[in-house]
């Protein structure tokens, strides 16, 4: 081997114990490092459970201070009282779906005004009779007709609208007294008729919605002047026009003060109906 080549060799070698050398000063280094790192986890688990003593005396300390502020209070009349629960008013929709419901009933039933208000010339219920016949007896200033209906100011030829869905049931003159008469069937036993008039504008048979014009205002049978007379029927019963007129979307405990309807049957089985498909369709006599 020449000296050159022992030159390598030794070199070589040389090389390789540095390596050496520095991963044994390496793996001393981590290894202190480890158990440095050992240490301070120790240190930091003996510390937890030392909070965590600390903090179960301040608990058991406040729950004893709490249990003796209220033995005090308790002691000497200081307990706050529970408030009594409002009482909520039942109305016949409770526990229903109550958007689906009121949007039918408020399509079905008559609601809202025919004409536009502008005041009433007779209310609905007993009154002196405006306009007396020969036959009529003495005069007599004391209530002695029973007015089935209300009459509401307005000028001939004002538009009448129909206040629900339904079809028409009469149309013309009539000769009892009600003069141009219209006569609408609504759902579920209801009806509703608009007398006095100057003009219909619908026929026997015809379909409406609510809110269409089906006749023009005017003064015509047994009338004192221009108005329109408007009646709420159910079954054979004339109802009070009021509770139905002032019924609406925003108002809609209103109509319940009417007593003469069954109103907690009708929209239990109209729920089931609505909220059903499978169920048969409600049909209800109309009388």
């Amino acid at each position: 081997m020449t000296k050159r080549q022992v030159r390598v060799v030794l070199s070589a070698l040389g090389g390789l114990v540095s390596c050496l050398l520095i991963a044994l000063a390496g793996i001393w280094y981590f290894q202190e490092d480890r158990e440095q790192i050992a240490m301070q986890l120790e240190e930091v688990v003996a510390n937890k459970d030392d909070l965590y003593q600390a903090n179960q005396a301040l608990s058991l300390a406040n729950q004893d201070k709490q249990d003796r502020i209220h033995a005090y209070e308790e002691k000497y009349g200081l307990l706050e009282q529970p408030k009594p629960e409002p009482v909520v008013a039942v109305t016949p929709f409770d526990g229903y779906r109550n958007a689906l419901v009121k949007r039918h009933l408020l399509a079905s039933i008559p609601n809202g005004n025919p004409v536009p208000f502008k005041g009433v010339t007779s209310p609905y219920g007993r009154r002196v009779e405006p306009i007396r016949s020969k036959n009529s007896g003495p005069i007599s200033d004391e209530p002695n007709d029973f007015h089935g209906g209300i009459d509401l100011r307005a000028k001939t030829g004002t538009a009448v609208a129909a206040t629900a869905d339904g079809v028409v049931e009469f149309s013309g003159r009539d000769h009892s007294g009600y003069g141009v008469l219209v006569i609408l069937r609504h759902d579920f036993g209801f009806r509703t008729a608009y007398a006095h008039l100057s003009k219909t504008l619908v026929k026997k048979g015809d379909f409406v919605t609510r809110g269409d014009v089906i006749a023009r205002s005017g003064n015509s049978g047994r009338s004192s002047g221009p108005h329109l007379h408007y009646e709420v029927r159910f079954i054979r019963n004339r109802l009070n026009p009021n509770k139905f007129m002032a019924w609406t979307w925003d108002n809609y405990e209103e109509v319940f003060k009417e007593k003469q309807v069954k109103w907690r049957s009708l929209v239990k089985i109209l729920n089931r109906r609505l909220t059903n498909p499978a169920q048969p369709s409600l049909q209800l006599a109309q009388k």
